[in-house]
């Protein structure tokens, strides 16, 4: 059950939605087996299209902490399907539509599903097609998402994203 949680900025609204400055969006989806190999560095990025105009670190870690406040202490290992918008769910777990957005102030931390996702935007995979939904728990979520706090916010100050 390999996912993606991608973090970006927040300012305006990007089209194709990421976590950790510009409004956009996380991603979310089942990623191909030779995913395991990606470093953190690789999930990383400084394309100007993650970070536009800027972020607080801050904003971003307040960001994990709502999506924690909001979901995980209500519902931590419920399994939700997270379906793209305009997609019918496929399982009998509860959904929901996709992006999911949790912004606080100049960060949003967001969930999308990857195949959304243009070629050369998903730092470390090459375009393929990806699933249109996948099910995980807001706890998997909330590991990933911490993951890249670890993984980038904190040594390199970037946005990025983490394999469920």
């Amino acid at each position: 059950m390999d996912k993606a949680l991608r973090l970006v900025g927040f300012t305006l609204f990007l089209s194709p939605l990421l976590f950790l400055n510009l409004a956009s969006c996380i991603p979310f989806t089942t990623l191909p087996s030779d995913i395991s190999n990606l470093t953190s560095v690789s999930r990383c990025t400084s394309a100007s299209s993650w970070q536009a105009r800027g972020f607080l670190i801050e904003d971003c870690f307040a960001a994990i902490q709502h999506l924690f406040i909001e979901e995980v202490l209500t519902n931590p290992d419920v399994t939700h399907e997270f379906v793209a918008g305009g997609t019918l769910p496929e399982t009998k777990n509860p959904y929901m539509i996709t992006p999911r957005e949790y912004t606080v102030s100049s960060c949003t931390l967001a969930i999308v599903m990857l195949e959304l996702f243009g070629p050369g935007e998903l730092p470390g995979v090459q375009r393929r097609p990806f699933a249109m939904s996948d099910t995980a728990s807001f706890r998997e979520v909330y590991k990933a998402a911490k993951a890249v706090e670890t993984d980038c916010l904190l040594p390199g100050k970037r946005p990025g994203w983490e394999p469920l």
